[in-house]
Parts: C-alpha cells; structure tokens; sequence
C-alpha cells in the first residue's frame, strides 16, 4: 500500500512542457459582469460593465451607460 501512495504522488507531476495549456490565475479568466441595480437613480453613469480576460493576457472592457451608448476599451495586462 505505501508504495502504492508514493506511486500515485510521482506519478501525478507534471512539467510545464507537458502541459497542453497553462495559465498563472485561470480563475480570472472569462467574462465579468458589473451590473448597475438602479441606473436610473444611481449617482453612476452606467448600466452595465463587462471585463473580459482572455489566457492569452488580453482584456476587453464594454461600459453601457445610462443612455445606452457603449465605451470599449482593450489591451494587454499582466497578472
């Protein structure tokens, strides 16, 4: 049984090289919603925001304001 465990424990590593795909904080990545829960009597000039964050430390942020026109901003970040 132990040299089972230690089996299963080596036998589990993995190196970066073999890995198909790795990413340092795959929990960011997605889509993000900031939802506004009463544009019209907030002191905010948004409806909605949306913050994408792609593997590839790309972002893209979408800001629907009150009057429902769109800013959109994107670029590269580091985590």
């Amino acid at each position: 049984l132990l040299s089972f465990c230690c089996f299963s424990v080596f036998g589990g590593e993995n190196t970066r090289e073999d890995e198909l795909s790795h990413f340092d904080t795959p929990f960011l990545i997605g889509d993000w919603y900031l939802m506004n829960p009463n544009p019209e009597e907030s002191a905010e000039n948004f409806r909605a925001i949306k913050l994408s964050l792609g593997s590839d430390y790309s972002f893209s942020i979408d800001i629907q304001k009150k009057d429902y026109s769109v800013d959109h901003w994107e670029g590269l970040y580091n985590a």
